[in-house]
């Protein structure tokens, strides 16, 4: 008489939403703390990287540097003003609205923020070295999911 047949495997449980919460918050502070190590070697703190990056992708107004680094109108101000005195950023009118500023890199902000970033990709890249191609192509598309997921809702007001 032949065995009876095997159940199929149980699908791994679903992690509950408060986990999944938690495991993103760890990742990220975990990733905050090694970028710090970066910025801190560049000379530049969170929100100044936070600047420089957003700046990187063009000319950006100081409200939309404020509203990236979490910071008021003034603290964006602040930060504007130590990234222009180390010579990374300079003000500029806005051709779009003459009373407004954007701020854009200079070449000396365009090279810090591709060298700061090559070093900070190779972290990830460190931190992710182990994953096997399926473990890492799982964590790409969840990201992926997840953040067309979070587009499809409005923020909460």
């Amino acid at each position: 008489m032949p065995p009876p047949p095997r159940p199929p495997p149980a699908a791994p449980p679903v992690p509950a939403g408060d986990d999944v919460h938690e495991l993103l918050r760890e990742t990220f502070l975990a990733l905050k703390r090694r970028q710090r190590v970066v910025l801190r070697s560049q000379e530049l703190s969170h929100t100044e990287w936070i600047a420089l990056h957003l700046c990187s992708q063009g000319p950006a107004r100081g409200q939309e540097i404020a509203e990236m680094g979490d910071l008021t109108p003034a603290g964006a101000t602040d930060v504007v003003d130590r990234l222009e005195g180390r010579g990374l950023v300079r003000r500029a009118r806005d051709p779009d609205d003459r009373r407004a500023m954007r701020v854009e890199l200079t070449d000396d902000g365009r090279r810090l923020h591709a060298e700061t970033r090559r070093r900070v990709v190779a972290l990830w890249g460190e931190m992710t070295g182990s994953l096997g191609p399926g473990e890492y192509r799982a964590l790409s598309e969840g990201l992926r999911a997840l953040l067309r997921a979070e587009r499809a809702h409005p923020e909460p007001a």
